[in-house]
């Protein structure tokens, strides 16, 4: 999901095209760059040259791509139709000469409203009759834009005029087709007139389609309504101020527009007259840098060009729009991880040779990262985890979190003593599905765990032939992988789903291990017998041997009234059978489901959500997390520690033979 920032000619106060106190429009299109901007709306029509010629070559001069345009004409006045006849018409091939999608329609200023905007109760009201050819005419328009130019049409509420309170605009919502009128949702607009924008975007999210983003200075608004002060007035007296500073609640306008999936474009709105001391392109710049401090900042180290996780974390990590990535030190070549960085989007003074590097350009800035990634070999994960702990920044690390037991007990410490987040990419464990098994044995629906059985297997590394390759020697080599190879590897993601889906922990286990590469030093299969705290028993293989399986992780959980199975290579299924009942399939995204599972699916029933949007599940727990929601789900250094013990513990196993041994950390026992 990508959420867009434009910004529109009425931040540089122009309303009407023939004004002749207007900005030039090169001036105007050139500044909307300069402040970081690259959408622009069209503005009132004859503003900007409607020679496609022209104009497209301006666009493209300033890296400018035109979003939309809006129709702010008296609908309310029949007498003035042929002026917004063609003004509709004019605009919409305008916009289609450029192919921008939005056409947005206001009901302009009328005599009649100027005095009572921001009372609905005190305004004056169109009878039935005005009221449906008024309808007509906006209906007339917005079936032209939709239907004959292909455009998304959105209704827009602005102060003073005929379509201004909240009851008129659901009235008109209610009465024109939804296929050809949408929302352009003011959220400025919605707080003059005197009603509350997050909720009104509660309810009507499914038809909302553009966003302009607009605050409103409170003081100065109750000031023009108790003063009946005119529109353009209160412009002239600050009412629209700089986002964040007025009483539109933007935190929870960008979560609902994230909740819902919202993709495309938001236009930055702040009408000003442009004859006063006002700095439009400093306020633009100002508005956009608000809202991007609205996204989480993320660092990533590790995870280069090339690498394996890396892109996965990057589409996680961007997905629902919760974090932009600001730094990073990608690659151990310092040259080639800033060169990476930066074709990334990272600014050339945020990107860092080596996480040194990026610790010490980070530690101080005002505008640090929220969140530190480390996506490097196992060896390293300690050491950087430890300092970015230290230092004040979030974590996620990839698993094994460490590779020793005392350095995974060290990062429990560290992040309990300075109230940071760690957190381990156990991904697997964000599945829909997974959370909706999880959620069964939490309620009952299995009754007591007896037994479960998990395996992740594949066969990438049984080519003896291949075995020096660098991508694949790591793994097995104790210098960078530790005491464990493909147990430490792949096994204590199945050992991690056991204990997350059981909601119970791994007490004792019996390890066999085997190295079939007589090359390796470490691993390539397992087979791992373990018993939990509340009894249940456990089965666990894993191998990267097995040629012909692809990624063969799948888990088997059996109660005493049922049981269900999940496969990685069929996610978005749970395979659940009651006792004496029926086999059923259970898909993400049906009815029924629970919360975790309903909250984490993004796609409609029967469309696949692959290992990335898992991933990104991750990050959405941690955005919470950050921001002071905690999710439940999330797995933190504790699982991480947990997982470390039980590695070194089937080290310890297969070399006894297969004894049984405790595998709990000593901090848990």
């Amino acid at each position: 999901m990508t959420i867009r920032i434009g910004n529109a000619p009425c931040s540089w106060g122009v309303e009407f095209a023939a004004d002749p106190r207007n900005p030039a429009w090169r001036q105007v299109l050139k500044e909307c760059a300069d402040a970081g901007y690259r959408g622009i709306e069209l503005g009132p029509i004859g503003f900007m040259p409607e020679d496609p010629a022209i104009l497209g070559e301006a666009l493209a001069e300033n890296g400018l791509e035109l979003i939309g345009g809006v129709v702010f004409r008296p609908f309310h006045d029949p007498a003035k139709w042929d002026e917004v006849w063609d003004a509709s018409v004019r605009t919409c091939k305008a916009l289609t000469a450029h192919g921008a999608k939005h056409l947005v329609l206001i009901d302009s200023i009328s005599p009649r409203r100027a005095p009572t905007a921001g009372r609905a109760d005190a305004a004056e009201q169109m009878d039935d009759a005005e009221w449906s050819a008024f309808r007509d005419r906006i209906a007339k328009v917005a079936r032209l834009g939709a239907e004959e130019y292909g455009l998304t049409v959105g209704i827009h509420a602005h102060a003073a005029g005929f379509i201004d309170f909240e009851p008129e605009l659901e009235r008109l919502l209610d009465e024109v087709d939804d296929k050809i009128l949408k929302i352009c949702f003011d959220t400025g607009h919605h707080s003059y007139a005197g009603f509350d924008p997050v909720a009104f975007m509660r309810r009507h999210i499914d038809r909302i389609s553009y966003m302009h983003f607009k605050d409103i200075d409170p003081v100065v608004k109750a000031s023009a309504i108790a003063n009946s002060t005119g529109f353009y007035d209160a412009c002239g007296q600050g009412i629209f101020c700089n986002l964040g500073k007025g009483d539109v609640d933007f935190p929870a306008v960008r979560q609902i527009l994230l909740d819902a999936g919202f993709e495309g474009w938001c236009t930055v709105e702040q009408d000003c007259d442009p004859t006063l001391d006002v700095r439009p392109k400093d306020d633009a710049q100002a508005n956009r840098e608000y809202l991007e401090l609205a996204q989480l900042k993320w660092g990533m180290i590790g995870g280069g060009e090339g690498s394996q996780i890396g892109p996965a974390h990057r589409l996680g990590a961007l997905a629902d729009g919760h974090f932009a990535l600001v730094a990073g030190a990608l690659d151990h070549r310092a040259d080639v991880g800033r060169e990476y960085a930066q074709r990334l989007g990272v600014a050339a003074d945020r990107a860092y040779g080596d996480w040194t590097e990026m610790l010490a350009g980070e530690r101080n800035r005002p505008d640090r990262v929220d969140l530190v990634t480390v996506a490097t070999p196992n060896s390293t994960h300690f050491e950087i985890t430890k300092a970015f702990l230290e230092a004040g920044f979030n974590v996620l690390c990839e698993k094994p979190m460490t590779v020793t037991v005392e350095e995974g007990e060290a990062i429990v410490r560290i992040a309990e003593k300075t109230g940071k987040i760690c957190a381990v990419n156990y991904c697997y464990s964000a599945y829909p599905m997974v959370r909706q098994a999880r959620a069964m044995v939490r309620n009952g629906d299995i009754g007591k765990v007896r037994l479960v059985v998990t395996n992740f297997s594949h066969g990438h590394h049984g080519d003896a032939t291949d075995a020096d390759n660098p991508r694949v020697r790591w793994r097995y080599d104790p210098a960078l992988a530790g005491v464990s190879g493909q147990f430490a590897d792949c096994g204590i993601h199945a050992l991690h789903m056991a204990s997350f889906i059981c909601d119970d922990e791994v007490e004792r286990l019996s390890a066999d291990f085997a190295s079939t590469i007589p090359s390796r030093v470490l691993e390539d299969d397992a087979m791992v017998n373990f018993r939990m705290t509340k009894g249940t028993v456990g089965r666990l293989w894993t191998s990267s041997v097995a040629i012909g399986r692809q990624h063969g992780f799948d888990i088997q959980v059996f109660g005493e009234t049922g049981g269900f199975r999940w496969a990685s290579e069929q996610p978005n299924q749970l395979i659940y059978t009651p006792v004496g009942g029926r086999t059923q399939i259970m898909e993400k995204g049906e009815g029924g489901l629970y919360d975790d599972a309903k909250r984490l699916s993004r796609v409609a029933i029967a469309h696949p959500e692959g290992f990335p949007l898992a991933v990104a599940n991750i990050y959405c727990d941690l955005a919470d997390a950050i921001r002071g929601t905690a999710r439940d789900g999330l797995p933190t250094a504790a699982a991480g520690v947990r997982s470390m013990a039980a590695v070194h513990t089937a080290v310890a196993s297969a070399k006894a033979g297969g004894s049984w041994l405790d595998a709990r950390p000593p901090m848990f026992r």
